[in-house]
């Protein structure tokens, strides 16, 4: 069902060509001074020099050095590179993940701002799934088409299943790679996890094990992926409530290692975080000094609910604190102050990203969501 190879052709990269963005054999591309590097995926991201290619010096030296456990800033320029070229939109601030709930109220609204003169509403940009829009026609991809000519778009996948073992499924990553194209989104990221088993969709997000000999294989995955949307490509961690056998390793670093050999983006789901956090009761904060922080490139941020837990499963809604409670990342709730906390938390730390508001059920009136907006909003600025 799924597989895009990258082949590779061609003698050993000595790690010097001719001047300008080049292929070589082994590598995919070489910088305007005829380096080669190898882990380029687009003309302009600074990646590792190959074997050959001799010490850097100067000024791009000097940043390359900085990343090594440096801010956020500088690791989020190398692991999306410079796409002024492409002509994509800028993601900043604080935006809305798009749903049909509420499409035709944000469409709505933004008609009525424009005819008042007042511009778009107060929603940085929007996010969306593409998988939502594709093969589609009619109403809903029209809408879409509207509104990303009015609000910069950036997209979050839902089934790549980049942990899986299926092959990927190079028809879909083809008109994937149209429909990024189409919305000019600067990056694309899906969920560190595995959606679907012999062909067949699980229409879930489930974990994957902890372990250092799925950190090559995954890495590769990732890169085959980003090599066929032709976008940099950023993982989400989500939030679980089982493991698949013995752990090797805690979540946050098989993140960072993930991160680090598949050299991508990291969108950093701080609910989810939270909410593993309370389920498995380990201290959130440290998992943030472990997690990649200076590979993020985005936040999402949502609610979740509590729910009492046993032996048949998930039970009724419940009270935090009660006998058995849960807690499940519904995006069904307003955020919770904690989670609030902690964004302000990680914030100080990556320096400023993109926030995204998601809510997928309970959804309230659109005034209601713009207020959560604001207050996010509030956060992220004084943080």
């Amino acid at each position: 069902m799924r597989r895009e190879g990258r082949p590779r052709t061609g003698e050993q990269c000595s790690g010097r060509h001719e001047s300008g963005f080049q292929r070589c054999g082994n590598h995919d591309s070489v910088d305007d001074r005829g380096r080669c590097f190898e882990r380029f995926r687009r003309p302009g991201v600074i990646g590792r020099p190959c074997k050959g290619a001799g010490e850097v010096d100067g000024e791009e030296g000097r940043q390359r050095a900085q990343v090594v456990g440096g801010r956020s800033k500088l690791r989020r320029r190398h692991v999306l590179g410079r796409l002024e070229e492409k002509d994509l939109v800028t993601i900043q601030g604080v935006g809305l993940g798009l749903r049909w709930e509420f499409l035709d109220a944000l469409v709505d609204r933004t008609a009525a701002a424009e005819a008042e003169g007042t511009g778009r509403l107060a929603i940085d940009f929007v996010e969306v799934s593409p998988e939502n829009y594709m093969r589609r026609g009619g109403v809903q991809p029209a809408r879409l088409g509207w509104l990303a000519e009015r609000y910069p778009v950036v997209t979050h996948g839902l089934t790549m299943s980049l942990g899986g073992t299926d092959p990927l499924d190079g028809v879909y990553l083809r008109e994937l790679s149209a429909t990024l194209a189409t919305l000019r989104t600067p990056w694309h990221s899906d969920h560190m996890c595995f959606g679907s088993a012999g062909g067949r969709s699980l229409h879930e997000l489930l974990p994957v094990a902890f372990k250092r000999s799925n950190v090559p294989r995954i890495a590769e995955r990732i890169r085959r992926a980003r090599d066929a949307i032709g976008l940099p490509l950023a993982v989400e961690n989500i939030s679980y409530y089982w493991h698949p056998g013995r752990a090797e390793m805690g979540e946050a670093e098989f993140l960072s290692c993930i991160c680090a050999a598949a050299d991508c983006g990291l969108v950093l789901d701080v609910n989810n975080a939270y909410v593993n956090s309370i389920n498995f009761g380990f201290d959130v904060d440290e998992w943030m000094s472990v997690a990649p922080l200076d590979r993020v490139v985005q936040i999402h941020i949502a609610g979740h609910e509590w729910f009492a837990g046993g032996d048949a499963g998930i039970g009724e809604p419940c009270r935090m604190g009660d006998a058995n409670a849960i807690v499940i990342d519904t995006h069904g709730a307003d955020v919770s102050d904690p989670v609030l906390g902690l964004l302000e938390r990680v914030l100080a730390r990556t320096g400023p990203v993109p926030v995204l508001l998601e809510r997928d059920q309970n959804i309230p009136s659109f005034d209601e969501l713009l207020a959560e907006i604001a207050r996010i909003r509030a956060i992220c600025q004084g943080a």
